[in-house]
């Protein structure tokens, strides 16, 4: 059975055309300075800064990548001993996802520089996809020696904090330059003081909002050097930071910086002094609106009995805005390993940048596309996966699970179960089988000690149970013993089933589950496809839930509903292509 399921996944991989990534459909260009500010009077008075690197899949690639990560793999140094480091993401790693054809993604690395002008780095950097080829790439940044004085610009900030984990903080910092001429550099920067902690807020958008100077265009995105025109004394442009909150319970300063050309051979920086050692941005410890939980599909197994364990991570958003979290980190329970996401998971290959390689033992990481996992205000993420059951190791296990949002554990959860094979019943099989419109579900046991009954357990989603049927146990039992039970014409395409053995004192193990799927062709309707008045027909055969989906993967409509039939608003959706999603099947519309 493990075996199929590995070799399912693999023929899975090969369906989808998975390939190489080709390096000439991509550009990865810098957007920050070609240098880093060292005051050349106070070398250690600014030595962090942001640096950007836009990712570009070129518009005459016709082709789509999913899956794409980009990386810092490290930074050297032209001097010994004048060492550079990434502060954030400590990995070097960020999620970019999807790209389509004349589709971009910034990625923002916050790194600490020497306080010396002589060294320069070299960036290595290396875009890949779920694939083992990628496209590497160096940039050179150089330390230049600054003088600080107002040429720089003086900062003035206007801050908005969500105080929301998940949330944004946003600051328009008006920036007023001196004088500016054509052919001038100007570059800017948001968080110059060792007091911020980009742990905490992860940059993800900068842009333009006000400019007066010329070559610095308003409306531009992800742009923070600049070469000027011709301009007047006093100029001022607004940047418009945006972060993502990602932490509770903290307080950090952000310290906004700028600097220009002044006269032939000067460069100068300024920060405004009257913010002191930053501008404090507090986020409460109540700010964390996500609660997650992990459960197993039995307290007991022994691979004898049940060889592949279904565990699902629940993470629940209470909050009033929707929420994304990066990534889920599991732990296995000694001795087993992973299988692959269950079909009920709503974290697939689609939505995740990596998945665990089926055989992964212990610690195992599931990382969303481009921003993460994004859970509805109100809502909920199943993450579903299977598991190989040891045949040895008893005894009792302890596994646990976190949610991160960015790098950090924002919640987490634990379970525990026992790994024995000295259960009341020895399970022989169990089975579910189609028989016209009804379903037969039978199973058979080895032996039976102090066995009080069997608990016949339906679900339509894999998620949700209820008991359908009770039968009488034999009790003692040391001969083969064959049980059944019909499930008539039962409703809807997809159908669970599972077997609860309930012992004398009330401990119980579960076995397997059993996935029966009828035709779907009249169990989900959506019409018209091409929506013009912002409303679509849903039509479904039974109760179920529906997601729809966006071209990156993102979740932007999640709903339970009744069978029937159902008129959804889709007011305030971007236009583009989405997919609507159910447990019976899926369909494209077009807004």
């Amino acid at each position: 059975m493990y075996k199929n399921r590995v070799l399912f996944f693999v023929s899975f991989l090969f369906s989808i055309g998975v390939s190489g990534l080709n390096p000439s459909h991509f550009t990865i260009q810098r957007i920050t300075a070609p240098y880093f500010i060292v005051d050349g009077n106070a070398p250690t008075t600014v030595t962090r800064c942001y640096v950007g690197f836009e990712v570009v899949n070129k518009s005459n690639s016709a082709t789509t990548y999913s899956n794409l990560s980009f990386s810092i793999l490290n930074i050297n140094s032209s001097v010994p001993g004048q060492n550079y480091s990434i502060l954030a993401p400590l990995s070097g790693k960020i999620n970019v996802g999807t790209l389509r054809p004349g589709e971009s993604k910034v990625c923002y690395y916050y790194v600490q520089y020497p306080a010396n002008t002589s060294p320069v780095a070299t960036f290595n950097t290396e875009l890949k996809d779920a694939t083992v080829t990628g496209l590497t790439q160096s940039f050179s940044i150089y330390n230049r020696s600054s003088i600080s004085a107002n040429a720089g610009g003086i900062s003035q900030s206007s801050l908005n904090n969500q105080d929301l984990v998940g949330g944004l903080v946003t600051d328009t910092v008006t920036y007023t330059v001196g004088n500016v001429r054509n052919g001038d550099e100007a570059d800017f920067q948001i968080a110059s003081t060792p007091n911020f902690d980009p742990t905490k807020l992860q940059l993800v958008e900068t842009k333009i909002v006000q400019s007066s100077v010329p070559g610095i265009r308003n409306g531009t995105t992800d742009s923070l050097y600049f070469i000027t025109g011709n301009g007047g004394v006093g100029s001022t442009i607004k940047v418009l930071w945006k972060f993502r909150i990602v932490d509770f319970g903290f307080t950090t300063y952000i310290l906004p910086l700028s600097g220009a050309t002044s006269g032939s051979t000067n460069y100068k920086y300024a920060i405004n002094s009257a913010y002191g050692i930053g501008i404090p941005v507090t986020i409460a410890a109540s700010s964390n609106k996500l609660s997650i939980s992990k459960n197993a599909d039995a307290d007991v197994y022994c691979a004898t009995n049940q060889s592949v364990a279904l565990f699902t991570i629940r993470i629940q958003n209470a909050g009033a805005f929707d929420v994304a979290v990066n990534s889920i980190q599991d732990t296995l329970p000694t001795g087993f390993s992973f299988i692959g996401v269950h079909p009920t998971s709503q974290i697939t290959f689609d939505n995740s940048t990596s998945l665990p390689s089926s055989g992964s033992t212990t610690a195992i990481r599931f990382e969303g596309n481009g921003n993460g996992y994004t859970i509805p205000a109100g809502g909920e993420l199943l993450l579903v996966y299977e598991a190989a059951v040891p045949s040895s190791s008893d005894g009792i296990l302890v596994t646990g699970a976190s949610a991160l949002v960015g790098e950090n554990p924002v919640s987490s959860a634990k379970d525990t179960l026992t790994i024995s094979c000295t259960l009341p019943v020895k399970l022989l099989s169990f089975k579910a089988e189609k028989q016209n419109q009804d379903i037969q579900i039978s199973w058979s046991t080895l032996e039976e000690i102090q066995s009080k009954s069997f608990q016949v357990m339906y679900s339509q989603d894999g998620r949700n149970w209820n008991v359908i049927t009770e039968i009488a146990a034999a009790g003692n039992a040391n001969t083969i013993k064959h049980y059944s039970h019909l499930h008539k014409k039962p409703t809807g395409q997809l159908h669970f089933y599972q077997l609860k053995e309930i012992s004398m004192n009330g401990s119980y193990s579960t076995s397997r589950i059993e996935r029966i799927a009828f035709d779907n062709r009249n169990e989900l309707r959506v019409y018209p496809t091409l929506i013009q008045n912002n409303q679509v027909n849903i039509v479904l055969q039974s109760p179920m839930q529906l997601s729809i989906l966006d071209m990156s993967g993102k979740i932007v409509v999640q709903k339970q509903l009744s069978g029937g039939h159902h008129m959804l608003e889709l007011k305030g959706l971007a236009k583009g292509i989405y997919l609507i999603r159910t447990p019976v099947g899926s369909q494209r519309i077009v807004l």
